[in-house]
């Protein structure tokens, strides 16, 4: 009996022993250990990471109705886009002038789409090689010659139908340009007059006998022409004929077409401005008066066929912006900046303790960037894990995994 209750104290003490090793286990001993499920300590972190480390690639359509069948037609659509760097079209040039976008696009009946990429990265220009040849002194394209002095036009001349003599007063003096520029853009040679009252660009265009003139900025403009030589008119339906030689015209219009035989010369303006023309011996003496309050756009357009064609210049297409798709997902510029920012910094930006972020690319296994702490031997950490992609400026998608961790 003596012996039995000996064994049965030795027992109770062991197991005694043996809890209280356990509980100074636990509370002194803190293994590293991976939690299931992330509280929000881990949370916050995913949260900040993703304010820094994601972007959005827009992609707009373009929506370009028409009732005609027009190759390389020369596009112009209000955009509301200032930061051409920040665009991007495939496989094609554009420009931008006072938020317009132009870019050339085959349309024909019905709806055309084309589409245009807008991010915060910056992106190169595409060179389209056309058939425009131009340089500060004048540009050819599609049989159109045009002769330049101080961005303005001296003469065009487009199959012996021409443009002789030209001038542009603003408020009713000429324009005396200063730092002038030129540029070739592929597509149209640019022509811009920078004054503090007005600002004119021409333009000519790749493909195209035309001539276009974008006027902006708040002046009376007059411009004379000399135009040699073309025997009839149109205005509207009530006023066209045969140009009588001393006899002068007047009409308030957005349009004036001037024809012999099959050779046309085409004036559409976007919106009506006061047209006069006398017929002189050999030639016609056109004005265009108009006031610029908005941006006005001047085309002259030669071409070869019925003057009943201009209702096809005139309506060629509408053209607006419509609703972007948006793409959101991490950025690769955004990621490795975060990898080159000081820990400390970074903890204090986003109000987080110790934390480590890992973005692995799927396909390969390779680790793209890793950033942030390593947890210490004694440390609880959180951990997360999601799948997402890496969206290239281009909107291209790569499949990742992203691997998040905070410990304490």
């Amino acid at each position: 009996m003596h012996k039995r209750g000996i064994s049965q104290i030795d027992w109770i003490i062991s197991l005694a022993l043996f809890l209280l090793y356990i509980a100074w286990f636990f509370i002194f001993i803190r293994p590293l250990s991976i939690e299931k499920e992330a509280p929000n300590i881990v949370e916050l972190v995913a949260e900040k990471f993703q304010q820094d480390a994601y972007w959005s690639v827009l992609n707009y359509p373009i929506i370009i109705k028409s009732n005609f069948s027009i190759e390389k037609e020369p596009i112009v659509v209000d955009s509301g886009f200032s930061n051409q760097s920040n665009l991007f079209m495939i496989n094609k040039s554009f420009f931008l002038i006072s938020e317009k976008l132009f870019f050339l696009n085959n349309i024909s009946p019905g709806t055309t789409i084309a589409y245009i990429l807008n991010s915060n990265e910056n992106y190169d220009v595409y060179n389209e090689i056309t058939d425009l040849v131009a340089n500060n002194e004048s540009a050819s394209a599609s049989g159109l010659y045009v002769d330049i002095q101080n961005n303005t036009i001296i003469s065009a001349d487009f199959k012996g139908k021409k443009i002789f003599l030209y001038s542009l007063e603003s408020n009713g003096k000429l324009l005396s340009p200063s730092n002038l520029s030129f540029s070739n853009r592929g597509i149209a040679a640019l022509y811009p007059i920078i004054t503090q009252k007005i600002n004119v660009t021409t333009m000519i265009f790749a493909y195209n006998p035309r001539i276009y003139m974008m006027f902006a900025g708040n002046s009376s403009i007059s411009e004379s022409f000399d135009i040699y030589k073309y025997e009839n008119y149109y205005l509207n339906s009530e006023k066209k004929g045969s140009v009588a030689v001393g006899s002068c015209y007047y009409e308030n219009s957005e349009i004036a077409e001037f024809y012999t035989g099959n050779s046309v010369m085409l004036f559409i303006l976007s919106r009506p401005a006061e047209i006069s023309f006398c017929g002189m011996n050999e030639s016609i003496s056109l004005n265009i008066a108009f006031n610029v309050s908005r941006d006005m756009m001047q085309k002259i357009i030669f071409y070869d066929g019925s003057p009943d064609d201009f209702i096809k210049y005139k309506y060629a297409y509408s053209a607006k912006l419509g609703i972007p798709e948006k793409t959101t997902a991490l950025s690769l510029f955004n990621l490795k900046l975060l990898n080159v920012t000081n820990y400390n910094i970074l903890k204090n930006k986003w109000n987080v303790g110790d934390f480590r972020v890992d973005v692995f690319n799927i396909t390969n296994g390779e680790k793209i960037v890793g950033f942030g702490g390593i947890p210490y031997d004694k440390a609880t950490v959180y951990a997360k894990e999601s799948r997402n992609f890496l969206l290239d400026k281009f909107g291209k998608l790569e499949d990742v995994r992203i691997s998040i961790q905070s410990w304490t």
